[in-house]
C-alpha cells in the first residue's frame, strides 16, 4: 500500500483522530482511483450501493473518500427518486466536515438541481434532525449554485439557526453567504444588517477567521467579531 505516515498523523490531527488514515494523500487516491476504474467499471455500476456500504464500513478513512469519488462518478445514473433514501443516508455515513462538505455541494446539490421537486423534502427533514451534519448539509447544498441559488431558501435557512454556538453551523452559514454575496451583495449585506448577524468563530481557526474578515469588509458592515 502506498502509505505516508506522516500524512497520516497529520490529518489524523486536522480531523481530530474521529477516523484513523491510511496515509494515502488525496492526489494519489485519485491517480488510483482513476487508473482502477476502467477495470471493475461494470462492477462499480452495477453494485454501487453496495459497494459503497462496504466502503464506509472500512475503519480508514481514504476508503470513505473513495466511496464518494465513486458516487461522484456516477451520479448521473442516480438521479431518480428511488435513490432518495440513499442519498438522504449518505449524510449519516462516518460523518465529518471532509466528507460532509464533499456530500452537501457535489452530490446533495447536484441531486436536488435535477430532482428539485425534492428539496423541501430534504430543506423540513435536515433542519428538523438536531443533527449538526446534517444541517450543516442543508446549509451548503447550494453553495456552488450561484445565480440558481434560491436565496430566500437560503436566508430562512440561516434565520434559523442564527443564535446557533454550533461551529459547524455558523461557520458553514458564513460560507453559504460569502458564495452567494460573490452574485448579490446587497441581499447578503441587508439580510446581516437586518438579523444582526454576529460572525462568531473561534480562535484556533485562523483560515476560518480570515474569511470572516474579508467577507465584513467586503460588505462595509461594522460587526463585532467574537473571538
Amino acid at each position: 500500500m502506498h502509505k505516508d505516515v506522516v500524512y497520516a498523523e497529520k490529518m489524523d490531527r486536522l480531523m481530530n483522530y474521529s477516523h484513523p488514515f491510511a496515509g494515502i494523500p488525496n492526489h494519489l487516491r485519485l491517480r488510483i482511483v482513476k487508473y482502477l476504474y476502467p477495470d471493475f467499471k461494470h462492477e462499480i455500476e452495477t453494485e454501487l450501493l453496495d459497494i459503497v456500504a462496504h466502503l464506509f464500513a472500512k475503519q480508514e478513512r481514504e476508503f470513505h473518500y473513495v466511496a464518494l469519488d465513486l458516487i461522484k462518478k456516477n451520479l448521473d445514473a442516480l438521479y431518480r427518486i428511488e435513490y432518495f433514501s440513499f442519498i438522504k443516508d449518505l449524510a449519516e455515513q462516518k460523518p465529518n466536515w471532509d466528507t460532509i462538505d464533499i456530500y452537501a455541494k457535489d452530490i446533495l446539490g447536484k441531486y436536488l438541481q435535477r430532482i428539485p421537486e425534492l428539496t423541501q423534502t430534504f430543506v423540513n427533514l435536515f433542519i428538523n434532525s438536531n443533527n449538526e451534519w446534517k444541517i450543516r448539509s442543508i446549509i451548503l447544498f447550494q453553495v456552488n449554485y450561484k445565480q440558481k441559488t434560491n436565496k430566500n431558501l437560503l436566508f430562512l435557512i440561516c434565520l434559523k439557526f442564527i443564535d446557533t454556538k454550533n461551529y459547524m453551523i455558523h461557520s458553514a452559514m458564513v460560507w453559504a453567504l460569502k458564495e452567494y454575496q460573490k452574485i448579490n451583495p446587497e441581499e447578503v449585506a441587508n439580510f446581516i444588517k437586518k438579523n444582526d448577524f454576529l460572525l462568531i468563530y473561534n480562535r484556533k481557526i485562523d483560515t476560518e477567521l480570515t474569511i470572516v474578515q474579508r467577507l465584513v469588509q467586503s460588505l462595509e458592515i461594522k460587526k463585532t467579531v467574537y473571538i
